[in-house]
């Protein structure tokens, strides 16, 4: 894979979340074999597997479940001073914020929003009783 002056790899830097889901790893290491840069978003105090994959940063958010509302503002900080392409919500929570989220942001979600995001913010943080 080359990568361009500024050390990244030309295809784009995909946001993936949250970290601690099962697809993440397998995630990370298709996009980062198919050339993409790659970061995630993860739970605060977590700990999680990606953390070990080579080429991934990994950076903690508010929990969503916590408060929603945080985690949805730090992802749009996080999409916009990363330099984010697309965002790629790899469970229920990170698809209810990441529909959440998109009105705020300037770069595609690569999943179900609006309508098709309604079993994700049935399950999501909403749901539990975090204000968004």
């Amino acid at each position: 894979m080359a990568l361009t002056a500024d050390g990244s790899s030309g295809h784009g830097r995909i946001l993936i979340g949250f970290a601690e889901a099962v697809a993440a790893p397998e995630a990370a290491w298709s996009l980062l074999d198919a050339g993409f840069d790659v970061v995630a978003v993860g739970r605060a105090g977590r700990r999680c597997t990606l953390r070990h994959v080579r080429g991934v940063d990994v950076i903690a958010v508010t929990p969503p479940e916590l408060d929603a509302a945080a985690t949805i503002r730090e992802l749009v900080r996080i999409c916009r001073d990363a330099g984010v392409t697309a965002v790629l919500p790899l469970d229920d929570p990170a698809v209810w914020v990441a529909d959440a989220a998109a009105r705020q942001m300037s770069v595609p979600i690569v999943g179900p929003t609006g309508p098709r995001a309604a079993c994700a913010r049935q399950a999501g943080p909403a749901r539990r009783g975090a204000q968004a």
